[in-house]
């Protein structure tokens, strides 16, 4: 059991923040994102006297979000917003040539996320972006770390045969993390 404490209205509150960072990588509109944390929130407050601590509360919210963007993309499927300022994340430099490269990689490595199956999108984002860990991400979609497992594999395999078909085969535009998890 992984209790953090009694969760708190205001510690709800306190990971809005980088639930709304996930919810839009998820569903990659920043109003559909913003209304999903609300809903996250109010969904969280309300089933707050249930939260048993088995977990920890940022993985319980992303949970709740994750599967309210289920419901809504089930009704709409929509892509990345590539040039979204919000989903920035590679560091900035002096070389304009180098800034560009990183830019395009950027763009390309969040249309091979975006294009990858739910089920390993999911994965990718919880463990590669989010940095929750294997047991966390299980926790959060209700699966066995087996599970995510396998469709982080899956899920690197089509990123890097995405990726290479469009001559990246180095992988140069995965993020650190992502990196070292390959």
């Amino acid at each position: 059991m992984h209790l953090e404490g009694a969760p708190t209205q205001a510690a709800i509150a306190a990971l809005r923040p980088s639930v709304y960072r996930f919810l839009l990588k998820a569903v990659g509109n920043r109003a559909e994102a913003e209304d999903l944390t609300q809903d996250t929130l109010a969904h969280a407050l309300k089933a707050l006297p249930g939260f048993r601590g088995e977990c920890r509360l940022s993985t319980w919210l992303f949970g709740i979000g994750l599967n309210l963007a289920r419901n809504h993309s089930r009704l709409a499927r929509h892509r990345l917003e590539v040039n979204d300022p919000a989903m920035a994340e590679l560091p900035g430099g002096d070389d304009p040539a180098a800034q560009l490269l990183r830019s395009r990689e950027q763009r390309m490595l969040r249309r091979a996320i975006d294009d990858l199956p739910d089920e390993f999108r999911e994965a990718i984002l919880l463990v590669s972006i989010e940095e929750l860990s294997y047991e966390e991400a299980a926790a959060a979609l209700k699966v066995p770390v087996g599970t995510i497992r396998s469709r982080l594999s899956r899920a690197r395999a089509l990123l890097r045969e995405a990726l290479t078909s469009q001559g990246y085969g180095n992988m140069t535009a995965m993020t650190p993390a992502q990196r070292s998890a390959s």
